[in-house]
């Protein structure tokens, strides 16, 4: 087990236009599992996390404020290009064009 960050940073993240999206498993599942990349493979410390149906709060330690930035940008990405697969898919299967 690694030494735990002395620093934590509260963290609000929010969907855009404060859409509902997290009321859907899947994309609750999309965020959860982009949090875990950035545990495993960042070095990202969560102690605390809330999951609403627009926005997420976290407090989280890592060791400098780039590396937090950095975790944030790859796993912003990842959830933008797993959602989009998704809606893409949602919106074929009952015939709409665009999200």
């Amino acid at each position: 087990m690694h030494a735990l960050t002395r620093e934590l940073y509260f963290i609000t993240s929010t969907v855009i236009d404060w859409m509902d999206v997290f009321t859907r498993p899947l994309y609750k599942h999309i965020m959860v599992d982009s949090l875990e990349y950035c545990q495993t493979n960042k070095g990202l410390d969560i102690y605390a996390w809330v999951l609403m149906t627009n926005h997420l709060h976290l407090i989280v330690g890592i060791k400098t404020a780039l590396l937090l930035v950095t975790c944030f940008e790859i796993s912003k990405s990842l959830q933008a290009r797993k959602s989009s697969m998704q809606f893409k898919k949602t919106n074929k299967k009952v015939g709409r064009n665009g999200f």
